[in-house]
């Protein structure tokens, strides 16, 4: 198998960052050998940045990291990261090449790092590149999913929960679309249950005034809901009867005023759908 050379073997989001550090685009390994033996003497990196470079090589975000280490920007933790990879990378860039023919033939960054006494944060660096950061819509709404889980549990208005997160509506509904929050257990409103089980909108009002129907789990009268399981136990308890022709499910008229006609034939003692 062909040996790689560094540019190839580099990921391509790091060639400008050593180019600023005037390393030729494509060396030689004797230009490699230069290079390295041209860098300033200088102090080691503080701690905090050893530290920094660590954790945004393994996903932190940079906004995160900025902001424990006092600085006001997360472009510049970016831009302090970037300026320092090339000197903590330059005991081992001769290495590259060989890392990334390694890890074409099977071996993982821990084997590469056990190997080559490596940093492994500093060889998946070299060779895939930092980590992409989430949006910071992405770790907005990651920050906001408990809360708004724990709210909607609470059974607040969908309204009011985006007004206790500081959202708008719609910024709430996007992340919820998106999956980036998830609001469970699902809430029943009435022309849900109208649609799943073939009613019309006077059965419904029938069945709340005979109370057929359980009470709202909803805090308010207003806009009624309930949680899917009270649906659920309320339809597997009270609707017995459906109508195979239309889909309806109804309720049992025993011991009941009897409910307005409906135009269908009972079908039977089938179960309502799960």
């Amino acid at each position: 198998m062909a040996r790689y050379t560094l540019r190839e073997a580099m990921h391509p989001s790091l060639r400008a960052t050593f180019a600023r550090s005037e390393l030729p685009e494509d060396p030689t390994a004797a230009q490699v050998a230069l290079w390295q033996q041209s860098l300033p003497i200088r102090r080691r990196p503080a701690p905090w940045m050893l530290d920094a470079v660590a954790a945004r090589a393994t996903g932190t975000p940079a906004a995160q990291l900025a902001a424990r280490h006092g600085l006001d920007l997360p472009a510049d933790l970016r831009k302090r990261t970037d300026q320092v990879l090339p000197r903590l990378l330059a005991p081992w860039l001769a290495d590259v090449p060989a890392w990334r023919l390694g890890r074409e033939q099977g071996r993982s960054v821990d084997d590469l790092a056990a190997l080559y006494g490596a940093p492994a944060h500093l060889i998946r660096v070299a060779l895939d590149g930092w980590p992409v950061e989430p949006s910071a819509d992405a770790q907005a709404a990651a920050a906001a999913a408990s809360d708004a889980l724990a709210l909607w549990r609470a059974g607040l208005a969908f309204s009011a929960i985006g007004d206790r997160l500081g959202v708008s509506d719609d910024c709430l509904r996007r992340w919820v679309t998106d999956g980036k929050i998830e609001l469970t257990p699902a809430r029943w409103t009435p022309a849900k249950i109208e649609r799943y089980y073939g009613w019309s909108p006077s059965i419904y009002q029938q069945y709340r005034k005979a109370g057929i129907m359980p009470p709202p789990d909803s805090p308010s009268e207003q806009r009624p809901w309930w949680w899917e399981q009270t649906v659920r136990d309320f339809a597997q308890d009270v609707l017995v009867h459906h109508c195979a022709e239309c889909g309806t499910w109804l309720a049992s008229a025993r011991e009941r005023r009897p409910i307005a006609p409906v135009s269908t034939a009972p079908g039977g003692d089938a179960r309502p759908p799960e």
